[in-house]
């Protein structure tokens, strides 16, 4: 009987393994049909300019009577953020201010506003868009914008060179204080939504670390238009 345990012993060994080869080559086969993996993400580093500047501007505000003239002073700072890489890149910029206007006949307002606005930067053009949290209020002869906590959006186009920019923009308001009186759209002329519509464009100039920024902007709102001029120069990034 000892040869058939050793034949039985043997012939089970075999299938053992003829069982394992095939499970080999089962394997060897998934293997090779099997994706390669995927090579490793390469990590764009994310670079990052502080600035902070003075507000320098007038104010020009007209209702359907009268035109009412101030000045506005104040402080912006924050930071650009970008894509250290060539080709298609993010970029953005975070900044928080605050302004004070005063003017002719009683005109008197404030801002403060907090935002945060990114979106792609090709070669010498981008655009970005975000929101920019405010508290604002304007009075201005019998007129008065109630003071009101609020949300905007703008979205600004700029094309840049070494040396020069030149962007503009639109930016839509909303306002959460129900007693801010809101612009009547059905009753304006001119294009816009929102509480209040806001319309920009600006330059700028950076020869060998002075820089100097000129804005115009036209806001629509409830008793008419708020036109802004603006000047600025760099103090840092």
């Amino acid at each position: 009987m000892l040869p058939f345990f050793v034949l039985g012993a043997n012939l089970f060994l075999g299938a053992d393994a003829l069982a394992q080869e095939g499970s080999s080559e089962e394997e060897a086969v998934e293997e090779e049909a099997a994706p390669p993996p995927a090579p490793p993400r390469e990590k764009v580093a994310l670079g990052t300019s502080p600035f902070f500047r003075p507000i320098v501007g007038g104010a020009v505000v007209s209702d359907d009577t009268t035109t009412f003239v101030g000045a506005t002073g104040g402080l912006k700072g924050g930071f650009h953020y970008f894509q250290k890489k060539k080709g298609l890149r993010l970029q953005g910029t975070a900044r928080a201010q605050g302004s004070l206007t005063l003017g002719s006949e009683g005109m008197f307002g404030y801002d403060a506003r907090v935002g945060t606005f990114a979106g792609p930067w090709y070669e010498v053009i981008g655009l970005t868009i975000g929101p920019d949290v405010f508290y604002n209020a304007l009075t201005f002869g019998s007129s008065d914008l109630a003071g009101s906590s609020g949300i905007g959006l703008p979205v600004v186009a700029t094309f840049s060179v070494e040396f020069f920019s030149l962007w503009a923009g639109v930016q839509p308001d909303w306002f959460f204080n129900p007693d801010r009186l809101t612009v009547p759209w059905s009753e304006e002329s001119t294009f816009g939504f929102g509480g209040e519509f806001t319309k920009f464009v600006g330059a700028g100039l950076d020869l060998d670390g002075f820089a100097v920024t000129v804005t115009y902007s036209d806001r629509t709102m409830y008793y008419g238009h708020d036109q802004g001029y603006g000047i600025g120069f760099k103090v840092g990034g």
